[in-house]
């Protein structure tokens, strides 16, 4: 009938009648992890952000370690984890084959996220064999994240859209994604960060969109054009 919201009476005699037809654009705009009771609300807008928002789970654990470290702790983690304090990674950290998700939502502007001198994170010799996919770091707000000295590396996802990293001594070998607001290198000389993507993220690409209202017409309200080899009315 070419009237009525979007998914109701979208065409008529042949002309698409859609107030808000799809494909839209959008800006890439990368956002906190949020802790919201409405998230992700807004991933359901029209059009939705790009990329969606990364949502803490109900099911995260607030028990978060202060230091992650398997060389001291003989540890191997895996688990979802909320923490609003200052963590520290240190020497080879072991992920499980479930995965070790970690959301930094700072509870207060002084609290930090450490990559010591040397650490490992997920190792390709861990039982999650250093999937990317295995280990993934969200953090909040501002606070800093500062690796420090060299050979530190990790195999995984670093997202922190306004997080300022700051690497002193500044050697990071690091396989999968990261998403910050800037990077400084102090001193170190040579080669300073190296990122690799690793494909296997691609499974990790979420749709921000879902059919929410349609209708089902049938074949005898609509009727095709006639046509000529030049045009058709």
């Amino acid at each position: 009938n070419g009237s009525g919201t979007y998914g109701n009476g979208q065409y008529a005699n042949s002309t698409s009648k859609c107030p808000s037809p799809y494909p839209q654009t959008t800006t890439y705009d990368p956002q906190d992890p949020s802790t919201a009771s409405t998230c992700p609300a807004s991933n359901d807008t029209n059009p939705p952000p790009s990329p969606p928002v990364p949502c803490v789970p109900t099911t995260a654990s607030t028990a978060c370690p202060a230091v992650f470290d398997s060389t001291t702790s003989s540890t191997t983690y895996s688990g979802t984890y909320l923490c609003t304090s200052s963590i520290t990674f240190s020497g080879t950290v072991n992920v499980d084959t479930a995965g070790l998700y970690i959301y930094f939502v700072p509870s207060t502007p002084s609290a930090t996220i450490t990559l010591s001198a040397g650490v490992v994170i997920n190792p390709t010799s861990d039982p999650a064999g250093g999937d990317p996919t295995k280990f993934a770091l969200y953090a909040a707000g501002t606070n800093t994240v500062v690796w420090g000295g060299t050979g530190v590396a990790f195999n995984g996802t670093l997202w922190a859209p306004h997080t300022d990293v700051t690497g002193n001594g500044c050697k990071m070998t690091a396989t999968g994604a990261m998403v910050v607001q800037s990077v400084t290198c102090n001193g170190g000389g040579g080669d300073h960060l190296n990122l690799t993507y690793d494909s296997r993220l691609q499974t990790e690409v979420q749709r921000g969109w879902r059919v929410t209202n349609y209708q089902v017409t049938g074949e005898s309200a609509f009727s095709l054009p006639t046509c000529s080899a030049d045009s058709c009315f």
